[in-house]
């Protein structure tokens, strides 16, 4: 099966027939390769790195694409505190400067 980017939506709430039987559940994966490849496109035009992050810290697009999706092929040290050296994730709009690719961790 190839790798994609891709956005899960799932409808919880489930569906039922007409006698109000469940009948089943709606997921949609969406490949959002081109929105992560455009984003990284326009960060390279600016001041800034574009680096996305899951909850757990882990890369979902980097300017390193080495180190992408870590947590789904097993990559290790493809999180951000392994990258930044432990820092914290900057989080509520915090800007600050981070080196994360330079070394050759992942």
């Amino acid at each position: 099966m190839p790798l994609f980017y891709s956005i899960r939506l799932i409808e919880f709430k489930g569906k039922y027939d007409q006698q109000g039987e469940y009948f089943g559940f709606v997921i949609i994966n969406i490949d959002a390769s081109f929105l992560l490849d455009q984003l990284q496109r326009d960060f390279k035009h600016s001041l800034f790195e574009l680096a996305i992050v899951n909850l757990s810290g882990y890369f979902i697009t980097a300017p390193n694409p080495i180190i992408s999706f870590g947590f789904d092929l097993n990559i290790p040290n493809s999180t951000w505190q392994s990258q930044t050296n432990q820092a914290s994730l900057p989080l509520g709009g915090e800007i600050q400067q981070y080196r994360v690719w330079e070394s050759n961790n992942a």
